[in-house]
């Protein structure tokens, strides 16, 4: 009898024995070891190195819903071309996680194809072509490295869509940090620094870039050339070559908000043959021109803000039908500068202490400029050259350099209800002469003027 219940309890144990391994073996992969060159089927842990021979991919994922892990080993390739090989492949694959691999030496060295995937903590280095290239939808890429490949860092396919990558870093690759072919992507919180072209390039649509930093690259450190519909939040370019924002070719109805660009050498934003763009919030520093407008209309500059531009604070060049409001122009050459623009609606602006004009409409005609402020310029506060058929209203200029207000060849400009006070020329200087009010080829109605060094205006009765 004790013998048999003995028995019967060895088997239980051995029972519940059996039963623990099976869930241990159940909640934590079993992993199998491959080489270079296979195709896994399983979940994948790398144990050592691997070398691949010319034209060979390196590893490539063969079934859904797997893992490779690299462990922190590294796969070598010997180069490629436009055809391959690649170190990491997964074509259509759905579900897959890739991590904590290092891919060196191939034509690419990451293809994500399919949906659904994830690549995290991944490094592709020296590869011919690109790092890291997502062909498909609704993947997640976050914490990978693109260094020192031949040409883009990461790149989104123009069938690339719904993507999230957030906290990569694209450093010195050949040419773009962060290329954009795709539409409707998350770009998060993601680095592109002395990379050879542009850090952060969109060539697709409606993607949203967020919090990212582009810095010292050869080219831009973003650029959008017939992207249209894309969202730019809380971005920062600094100390790259050209532009810091640059928006080209038909880059249309765009947001960005609450973006820096710092010490570009070429200008902070740049807008040029596009139409229908909000910049608001955005601040510009240090650029040779914070904000430019080129051959393009009917965009809406907000609440901005342009210091220590060498060059300008906001000018349009050739720009017409665009709203500028609430912004402010500090520390610059000249504040805002309409080189030439028509049709234009500046409205409670600030210019204060650029060393040059406050506003200067060079050669525009048929703006309307009203409710703006320009305080301690170094010489005008309002200049307008040879502009005509502009409309000046409820604007002050105060404790200028020279003159509060200066027509000099311009006509058909009508200047109503502004001030001008403690300048250090006259309130009004108008050069013309015609049939507008007091023998100027220009109308004013009912301007004030108090303690400018040279008086009120002249000729008197303006």
């Amino acid at each position: 009898m004790l013998s048999g219940r003995k028995t019967s309890r060895v088997l239980i144990l051995a029972v519940l024995a059996t039963l623990t391994l099976a869930t241990l073996m159940a909640a934590k992969p079993a992993y199998a070891t491959v080489t270079c060159g296979s195709t896994i089927t399983t979940n994948t842990k790398l144990t050592v190195d691997l070398t691949c021979s010319s034209g060979q991919n390196g590893i490539t994922l063969g079934a859904n819903g797997i893992t490779l892990n690299c462990n922190g080993h590294t796969i070598t390739g010997v180069g490629g071309g436009i055809g391959g090989p690649w170190g990491v492949y997964m074509p259509l694959r759905t579900g897959v996680t890739v991590e904590n691999c290092i891919v060196s030496k191939f034509a690419y060295g990451f293809n994500i194809g399919g949906s659904s995937n994830t690549l995290k903590g991944n490094t592709a280095s020296k590869n011919t072509l690109l790092g890291f290239c997502v062909c498909g939808g609704s993947n997640t890429l976050k914490d990978n490295t693109a260094s020192s490949n031949g040409n883009a860092g990461f790149s989104i396919s123009p069938s690339g869509f719904n993507n999230v990558l957030m906290g990569n870093t694209a450093s010195s690759n050949s040419k773009d940090g962060f290329d954009i072919f795709g539409f409707s992507n998350q770009l998060t919180s993601n680095t592109a620094t002395h990379n050879g072209g542009s850090g952060f390039v969109s060539y697709g649509g409606s993607n949203t870039l967020t919090s990212n930093t582009a810095d010292n690259n050869v080219n831009n450190g973003f650029y959008l050339y017939s992207s249209s519909s894309n969202t730019l939040t809380s971005n920062t370019a600094n100390g790259n070559s050209y532009y810091g924002f640059w928006l080209d070719g038909s880059s249309d109805k765009n947001h960005l908000t609450s973006n820096t660009a710092t010490s570009n050498p070429k200008f902070g934003f740049y807008i040029s043959s596009s139409s229908g763009n909000t910049l608001s919030s955005n601040t510009a520093t240090s650029n040779e021109c914070g904000f430019l407008l080129d051959s393009s209309s009917g965009n809406n500059l907000n609440t901005n803000t342009a210091k220590l531009n060498s060059a300008t604070g906001f000018e349009l060049d050739f720009s017409d039908s665009n709203t500028l409001s609430g912004n402010l122009a500090t520390s610059n050459g000249v504040g805002f500068l309409f080189d030439p623009g028509s049709s234009n609606t500046l409205s409670s602006n600030v210019a204060k202490g650029n060393s040059g004009s406050g506003f200067d409409l060079s050669d525009g005609s048929n703006n309307v400029v009203k409710g703006n402020s320009a305080t301690s310029n170094g010489n005008f506060g309002f200049e307008i050259d040879t502009a005509s058929g502009n409309s000046l209203s409820d604007n002050t200029a105060t404790s200028n350099g020279n003159d509060g207000f200066i027509v000099g060849l311009g006509f058909g400009n009508t200047l109503s209800s502004n001030a001008a006070s403690s300048n250090h020329g006259y309130g009004y200087l108008d050069l013309t002469t015609g049939s507008g009010t007091a023998g100027t080829a220009n109308t004013y109605t009912g301007n004030t003027c108090s303690l400018n060094t040279y008086g009120c205006s002249s000729p008197p009765g303006l």
